[in-house]
């Protein structure tokens, strides 16, 4: 079986000088970036929002890697959909900020949420043509998470004007235009804002 040997694709792939001075630039904030992380190795997650931090950080530094690898493959459509997904999470950890105590237990709730619907999305999608046992394992799942989906699901609901309740598109009514508008990261929104998988050059 061949295999793809992906550091010689990506030495093979050159790039005009003007594109190195950015690579080289982006390659040494992800270095640092990197360093400072392992610097505070011991930070304490002792609270929910500190553990979500960690996570949060961790899942970014990662995303800032696979953009730069992405990159350098000239892989420049996926790499836009990761600097968009990247832009976000900052939007999203910002605007979390301002209201710790609010905003904190609303975004970690949520999965209970997403956990029982991405089952019910998988039972109703696959139920008629997976083995039994497999969907008697996914509804024994779902009656695990029924609980907390009861708990939580009613916080996710608004009313809209004709009077019917209706979902959260996510875990807060506000979109993430809205978040960095509130949060003074506007900038940060149109960079990641991806249209036709174009990134907004800086500057």
């Amino acid at each position: 079986m061949a295999r793809i040997d992906l550091t010689a694709t990506i030495g093979g792939v050159t790039f005009p000088p003007e594109v190195w001075e950015w690579l080289d630039l982006f390659g040494d904030v992800l270095v640092g970036t990197q360093r400072e992380a392992m610097a505070h190795d011991d930070f304490p997650a002792d609270t929910p929002y500190k553990q979500l931090l960690v996570c949060a950080i961790n899942r970014d530094i990662s995303s800032l890697g696979a953009i730069y690898v992405l990159l350098r493959l000239e892989h420049i459509h996926q790499a836009a959909a990761q600097i968009r997904l990247f832009c976000e999470s900052l939007i999203t950890l910002r605007y979390i900020a301002q209201d710790v105590a609010t905003r904190a237990p609303q975004f970690l709730d949520y999965a209970n949420v997403e956990r029982y619907e991405v089952a019910e999305s998988a039972l109703a999608w696959e139920g008629m043509r997976a083995r039994s046992a497999h969907v008697d394992q996914v509804r024994a799942l779902m009656s695990q998470l029924q609980p907390e989906f009861d708990r939580t699901k009613p916080r996710y609901m608004f009313t809209d004007r004709k009077g019917r309740q209706r979902p959260f598109a996510s875990w807060c009514k506000v979109s993430i235009a809205e978040q960095a508008r509130q949060c003074a990261v506007d900038r940060l929104y149109e960079i990641g804002d991806v249209r036709g998988d174009v990134v907004k050059a800086p500057g």
